[in-house]
């Protein structure tokens, strides 16, 4: 169950600590409101920190009619689970430059991926969007690497 996998990390956290553990993050104790907090963010930031191979996705990105302002040719827009981007294919599988930059686009500024390719296949990480409760996004955690797991347990007690 996916918030076994998010208690089990905020418990190697508290063992790490010598605090005690928690049965879930509904529990009425200081353990459990302290981890269910940063949770979220700590995953993420592990996430980033590594191009885990549970966590990796593929998707053909949508062409922005923004053009940008100089270097790069066309603006694409990222997926919106998309926490890094590893790497840019076009169709024959050629590596581009690229960039992620802040653009204006539709009257509002947005992260896009900025590039000469004329069509865009990236290779991202999946971000970690669970709720408070750590009870939603349960097929992201499930995906969970042992040492992924780990490592979030670890970052989240450096905290």
């Amino acid at each position: 169950m996916a918030e076994n996998v998010a208690v089990q990390i905020a418990n190697i956290a508290l063992n790490n600590l010598g605090d005690k553990t928690i049965a879930a993050f509904s529990d009425k104790t200081a353990q459990a409101f302290a981890t269910k907090d940063r949770l979220k963010d700590v995953i993420n930031s592990v996430l980033r920190a590594h191009p885990w191979n549970c966590m990796t996705k593929r998707d053909a990105l949508t062409k922005l009619g923004t053009v940008p302002k100089y270097t790069f040719d066309y603006a694409y827009s990222l997926p919106a689970d998309s926490l890094r981007v590893l790497s840019l294919k076009e169709e024959e599988d050629y590596d581009y430059a690229w960039k992620i930059e802040i653009i204006h686009h539709e009257s509002q500024d947005q992260l896009a991926l900025l590039t000469s390719a004329t069509s865009a296949n990236i290779k991202y990480v999946k971000k970690y969007s669970g709720n408070q409760a750590h009870d939603s996004d349960n097929n992201t955690l499930t995906l969970f690497d042992p040492l992924l797991i780990q490592a979030c347990g670890m970052a989240l007690a450096g905290e």
